[in-house]
């Protein structure tokens, strides 16, 4: 089974970066992801990698699996992004050219 990664990104709102690392924490329960908050320049932010089953072709359509977090809680754009785990022993020449 081919496994998407989802690496998810936003900045708390000033004085809410508590409340939205608990709201990560919900969002991602029961799921297989890892959370990690920002220091020193990146203060303020969290990122979310989220380990998604049954990639392929299809995962391509679908927005990230997480919801919208609420109004507030965050400054500027949440931004997402999909990988799928690099194959060393794999030819990918056709996906890099």
């Amino acid at each position: 089974m081919v496994t998407t990664t989802w690496m998810w990104e936003a900045r708390a709102a000033e004085g809410r970066l508590a409340d939205l690392e608990a709201w990560a924490l919900g969002a991602v329960r029961d799921q297989e992801a890892e959370i990690y908050l920002g220091r020193e320049a990146s203060a303020g932010l969290v990122v979310i990698l989220l380990h998604v089953g049954g990639g392929g072709p299809e995962a391509d359509t679908v927005g990230p699996p997480l919801p919208d977090p609420p109004v507030g809680l965050v400054t500027g754009t949440v931004h997402a992004w999909q990988f799928e785990r690099a194959d060393s022993r794999l030819d990918r020449s056709d996906r890099l050219g």
